[in-house]
């Protein structure tokens, strides 16, 4: 009962405007919701120190209603003082514990359950223990004071209510957990600290569009980690004093910010962060090292410039697909670190598209319309963090680039004459076959086969014609690089196969070939045997002969026939002419050449036999 009137009295005290006229200003809300008055007024109490307050159910409660509040108790040997500070919804304070020559140790709970106290035992005897950033509610916090003394001694306490201004935000703790995490809006100032030294703090970051977080720590290493999906994404080492700046970050999803300490300390660990909002979207937005957070990207053949944050630091790109006609692409990772990459290409459900090569993947397809993910890793490096490298997409044409995998002859890629069409060679030891098919036309079965590339090529390269039986006909190979070369063969009508390869080129820039057809206008001189005997076949028939009729197969006198396709046409021997018969002319060779000339003619009628002339056929 004493103990509420002497509380009842000191309320009424601080009411009345005779008892200070000086404190008598209303409470103004500031700029922020529920934060507390700008006006400066002190409470001070002394003698509050009632005993027994040992525990929380015993503690002394204690409103705050102005901006500073002190009171000064006692402790004697093995005592412990607990107090029940009590505040408007969200006000935010400095608690200063100030000893007489002896060590003190406070602690705060802002609930009643003794798992939530936070420890501070930071500062040697006769130095305060400074409580920052606390934030008190109607319901009340709990502060316990106890010390490591042998006699009856005296503490201050000291509570500041913290102030805004403008548009800072005040850290509040208890802000160490995921679940407690402080909301963090972008373009407001952050004042927080790091005490005692094992303290952590979480921070929700509130991105509506990309941002980059920037922070000013005190002169002791401090760790950065960036948090999502409860797990630990990126992590940040900041040397004493060194101010950091985050790389981009991407407004989607749950994204926290986790700061704290690497060393211990006796004082409070004050520092400053900023969310800034971006303008505009730069090339990387973190995170973006999963499936789901992966960078959108559009399809551009220019650069775009990333960076890898640390060692275990992974990049996800998703890339769009116009429908229409099927495409191939190509990526690669270029550094002027001298790291090693790993650049991974898969669907838009994260399965490989092609199997991984090192920095680069050449002439891979996907589905018209449908999204292809890249992954981009890299091997721990002794560079400086961040290193910075560039990713480059391109697209061709479908029909204008080899078709990977086309290392042997059943596999090889179509070509399409006088269509250009382009390739890699990757790895050095890719070879590169084309299908290249030779028709026939009416009035030719052959013609002239020529095969160019373009310069420019940075490698060595090797072209090589086979037949259809793979038998190599003609090859020819670049003397320097960058130099155009080319090959030319007659090539009866049929299937040829081209062979490229060379020096490896990483992906840089494809070679392109041409192949352009020319028919003859005319059987060329080495034509297969069974064309030449078709050819004269026909001749045979259509051309009169001034020889008689052929015997019959039983006549004793029938000759033999003794032909050769090679350089000449047989006749058959006449039967023994009698003295009223006319003798007939002797048969006279044929020239190969000039019967196929004769057959690449158009047809002329045969001249019709005389009438008398009943023996001739």
């Amino acid at each position: 009962m004493r103990h509420c009137i002497l509380l009842s009295l000191a309320a009424l005290c601080l009411t009345a405007s005779a008892c200070n006229p000086a404190k008598t200003n209303e409470e103004k809300p500031s700029g922020l919701k529920n934060m507390a008055p700008e006006a400066i007024s002190e409470q001070v109490f002394e003698d509050l120190d009632k005993e027994p307050n040992d525990t929380m159910i015993q503690a002394t409660d204690v409103t705050l209603t102005g901006d500073e509040f002190h009171y000064t108790g006692k402790l004697t040997p093995g005592d412990i003082d607990t107090w029940r500070i009590k505040a408007k919804a969200g006000t935010i304070v400095d608690i200063a514990v100030t000893p007489e020559n002896f060590d003190v140790i406070a602690d705060f709970a802002p609930i009643d359950k003794d798992s939530a106290r936070r420890y501070y035992d930071e500062n040697p005897a006769g130095q305060p223990e400074t409580l920052t950033n606390l934030r008190l509610t109607p319901q009340g916090g709990y502060l316990t004071v106890r010390g490591r003394n042998t006699e009856d001694v005296t503490y201050t306490v000291t509570i500041t209510r913290l102030t805004p201004k403008g548009d800072e935000i005040l850290e509040q703790e208890p802000n160490d957990s995921l679940q407690a995490a402080q909301p963090l809006w972008t373009d407001r100032e952050l004042n927080a600290s790091l005490n005692p030294s094992d303290d952590v703090d979480f921070y929700k970051l509130n991105l509506n569009t990309p941002g980059i977080l920037s922070c000013v720590f005190p002169a002791e290493p401090v760790s950065v980690k960036f948090v999502q999906n409860n797990q630990v994404i990126a992590t940040h080492m900041v040397d004493s004093g060194v101010p950091f700046k985050s790389q981009p970050l991407q407004a989607s999803g749950d994204l926290f910010v986790q700061i704290e300490r690497l060393t211990p300390l006796k004082a409070p660990a004050r520092y400053s962060c900023r969310l800034t909002a971006l303008d505009a979207i730069p090339n990387e937005i973190e995170p973006n090292n999963t499936l789901d957070t992966a960078q959108k990207m559009s399809l551009l053949d220019d650069n775009k410039e990333f960076s890898f944050l640390n060692t275990s630091d992974i990049d996800m790109f998703r890339v769009s697909t116009d429908a229409g006609a099927p495409r191939r692409y190509t990526a690669r990772i270029e550094s002027d670190a001298n790291i090693s990459t790993l650049l991974s290409v898969m669907d838009s459900q994260g399965a490989p598209l092609m199997q991984s090569t090192g920095s680069q993947a050449c002439f891979f397809s996907v589905t018209p319309g449908s999204d292809f993910v890249l992954r981009a890793a890299h091997a721990p490096t002794t560079n400086p963090y961040p290193v910075s490298y560039k990713l480059r997409i391109s697209s061709f044409e479908a029909d204008a680039v080899e078709s990977e995998p086309n290392n042997m002859i059943t596999q090889a890629t179509p070509i399409t004459l006088a269509k250009p069409i382009s390739g890699y060679i990757f790895p050095n030891s890719d070879i590169d076959f084309y299908r290249i098919d030779v028709p026939a036309t009416p009035t030719s079965t052959s013609g002239k086969l020529d095969v160019t590339t373009e310069p420019g090529y940075i490698s060595m390269l090797s072209i090589r014609l086979q037949d259809s039986a793979g038998f190599e006909i003609s090859r020819a190979e670049s003397a320097t690089a960058s130099k155009p070369i080319s090959l030319s063969f007659d090539a009866p009508a049929g299937t040829y196969y081209l062979v490229v390869s060379g020096q490896g080129d990483q992906c840089m820039k494809p070679y392109t070939l041409t192949i352009n057809y020319t028919p003859s206008e005319e059987a060329m001189p080495h034509a297969a045997d069974a064309a030449a005997a078709a050819a004269l076949a026909a001749i045979q028939a259509e051309v009169p002969s001034s020889a008689p009729s052929a015997p019959q197969p039983n006549d004793p006198a029938a000759p033999t026939s003794t032909s050769s396709a090679a350089d000449s046409i047989p006749v058959p021997a006449a039967p023994a002419p009698d003295a009223t018969t006319p003798q007939p002319q002797p048969p006279q060779d044929v020239d190969i050449n000039a019967l196929l000339k004769a057959a690449s003619q158009p047809d002329t009628p045969s001249p019709a036999p005389d009438a008398h002339d009943d023996d001739t056929f």
